[in-house]
């Protein structure tokens, strides 16, 4: 699976549980395409029910969408966790389990791919 494919199915996945990008909130999941290149995602959307979308929503950025807060949390399906930090003065925290992903994805080479343990 290739970056692209698996940021649609992430994003689908997220949707699927309930996230929605604010400025289309109020849209039906059900009308709304995403097509992802290189760097954005584009929000067309599909008018009277035809599978061929004709309208292009919004535009935004990859990496505006997979940082979004509400995202990780409804792709990851919100656990919490104790993280035991083996170093430093943090010694344990108990956080949201999308907190920890977050985390884990800001520091990998590419984010995206690390999507990829929710499908």
């Amino acid at each position: 699976m290739n970056k692209k494919e698996i940021l649609k199915k992430a994003i689908k996945k997220a949707m699927d549980n309930g996230w929605m990008l604010k400025e289309l909130q109020g849209i039906s999941k059900e009308l709304i395409e995403i097509e992802v290149t290189e760097y954005r995602i584009s929000w067309k959307l599909k008018l009277n029910g035809n599978d061929i979308p004709v309208m292009p929503l919004m535009i935004s950025s990859i990496y505006g969408v997979i940082f979004d807060h509400k995202f990780v949390e409804a792709l990851t399906q919100d656990k919490r966790v104790i993280v035991d930090f083996k170093t430093g003065s943090l010694g344990k925290i108990d956080m949201t389990q999308w907190k920890l992903h977050l985390i884990k994805m800001v520091l990998e080479e590419e984010p995206a791919t690390y999507l990829k343990k929710f499908l």
